[in-house]
């Protein structure tokens, strides 16, 4: 099992109100993704997908429950550890950009390579997921030219690189239109093929069917469908 996680619970105070009055973000998730597992989360905004995913990557800590990834408990880990699992095993594809915006969209995508010492050609690998995106002839522009679609793949270029065993993607083609959106799923269930483990959320039903698992989120419970 690559993946598993279970009675996931994330709670916030409410507020303006007493303290203890509590609600939860989620409430309660489990599943088991196996290598080349590509789910897909759905639901309406507020329904807690991204905490979910924040959670799954290390970003943020449970209020309970427990996440084992390749056989290591997040609870176990300090931010040290959670951070150099993110590097090396587990890519990380945001809702809004985190562009550094004085980069190159080159150097932006190669940059999660250099954070470790591994061996490989980051600069091929950037320029072949350029490629696959149809943003080759991007590679040595600045992010202050781009558009909203043209960041959004410099950010699933990015979440890439590293080849992870497990990609989560937290609405990787809200900026894009159809015929892009549907190419970088097709990229995804590629790359699930391959075994990687891919975990998406999205708003748009049609776009889940790339999936061979479905997930629907609804007031932070979790249930396949």
């Amino acid at each position: 099992m690559l993946l598993e996680f279970t009675s996931l619970r994330r709670e916030y105070q409410r507020e303006g109100q007493a303290e203890g009055s509590v609600f939860a973000a989620v409430d309660r998730a489990g599943a088991a993704l196996e290598a080349g597992d590509f789910a897909c989360v759905s639901g309406l905004s507020g329904s807690g997908k991204s905490t979910l995913l924040n959670m799954l990557a290390g970003l943020l800590p449970p209020s309970s429950g427990e996440i084992i990834f390749e056989g290591r408990r997040f609870s176990g880990m300090n931010d040290r550890e959670l951070s150099l699992l993110r590097n090396t095993r587990i890519g990380y594809i945001p809702q809004g950009h985190s562009i550094l915006w004085n980069f190159t969209v080159l150097d932006n995508i190669r940059l999660p390579f250099f954070l470790q010492k591994r061996p490989g050609d980051p600069t091929g690998r950037a320029l072949r997921l350029l490629e696959q995106m149809g943003a080759g002839r991007l590679s040595n522009t600045y992010p202050g030219s781009l558009s909203g679609g043209e960041l959004r793949r410099v950010s699933i270029a990015r979440g890439l690189i590293n080849e992870p065993a497990l990609l989560i993607a937290d609405e990787p083609t809200g900026d894009l239109d159809p015929g892009n959106a549907a190419g970088i799923m097709e990229l995804f269930a590629g790359a699930a093929r391959d075994g990687m483990t891919v975990l998406l959320v999205t708003h748009d039903p049609a776009l889940a069917r790339y999936g061979n698992r479905r997930f629907l989120m609804e007031r932070g419970v979790l249930t396949e469908s």
